[in-house]
């Protein structure tokens, strides 16, 4: 088996260590697990980034909708820039274009809904008032997914936005890992500026070791820092990270396909979404 984490942090996801080995909602040989359908998704994050974006984001939601091979859409976090107010109306509105994807679309935070909603100009709001405000706004019925077509998840049972479930024999979690720069933030206190070598060997660790342990490949989804990248940050040979685009028009989102049967397990293009 395989496993995909979607996350919204820079580096990956720190609960990776932990669901690699537990990442199986369903048990072994039910229909879920034995499918070896291909399945496509669209992977979006950083957006609708900024007023501009959110004016013409139904251009997005038609180029995926109207994409006859996706069948689920996954965003990654940051449904509104680090320097926009994050009012109730923001969130509203965020929530009716997720609601306008014809697919089942699953949703995990990024630190712009709430981390940083205490700036001035996200409108000074305490972080974790408004963290409560995106579960009620996203997660009001656990394990749901937003959309034109239901899909059942299995949800945590107090941190209802991460999620997981198993498809074409691959199991998906999203992980809600924002802060600090996943440990990463320079020990300013302790007179640092940049990352200690004790830092980013203790982020690492959390991923690599699980994942080197796990039989199958392991694909990280991740926003955050808008730019597309496709690497292989932990030097493992079971292990890929994708960033997707986000932030800057013209739209973009990746298609990613899962095929259990093909000679690549997953695959992926990036899509441009053309401004009118």
């Amino acid at each position: 088996m395989a496993l995909i984490v979607v996350g919204a942090l820079v580096v990956g996801a720190t609960g990776l260590a932990a669901l690699s080995a537990t990442a199986s909602p369903v048990a072994a040989g039910t229909i879920a697990l034995r499918s070896a359908n291909p399945v496509t998704l669209a992977v979006i994050g950083d957006v609708p980034y900024g007023t501009a974006q959110e004016a013409t984001v139904g251009d997005l939601v038609t180029a995926v909708n109207n994409d006859p091979k996706v069948r689920q859409v996954v965003h990654v976090g940051d449904f509104k820039s680090g320097s926009t107010t994050c009012s109730d109306a923001r969130f509203a509105a965020a929530r009716t274009t997720f609601g306008s994807f014809a697919d089942p679309l699953v949703y995990t935070p990024g630190d712009n809904e709430w981390t940083d909603c205490h700036r001035v100009n996200n409108g000074a709001y305490n972080p974790l008032e408004r963290l409560a405000a995106v579960r009620s706004t996203f997660f009001a019925e656990p394990g749901a997914t937003i959309g034109g077509r239901p899909m059942r998840v299995e949800s945590q049972r107090e941190l209802v936005e991460n999620v997981r479930w198993i498809q074409s024999r691959v199991a998906f979690a999203t992980l809600h890992v924002v802060g600090s720069n996943n440990g990463l933030n320079p020990w300013t206190g302790l007179g640092f500026k940049t990352p200690t070598p004790e830092q980013t060997a203790e982020v690492n660790a959390r991923i690599a070791e699980r994942t080197a342990d796990f039989a199958g490949e392991v694909l990280l989804l991740q926003g955050d820092t808008h730019e597309y990248v496709a690497d292989n940050p932990l030097g493992l040979d079971n292990f890929t990270r994708i960033v997707v685009h986000g932030e800057t028009l013209p739209f973009e989102y990746l298609r990613l396909t899962i095929n259990p049967r093909g000679p690549d397990l997953f695959s992926w293009e990036r899509v441009q979404v053309p401004q009118p």
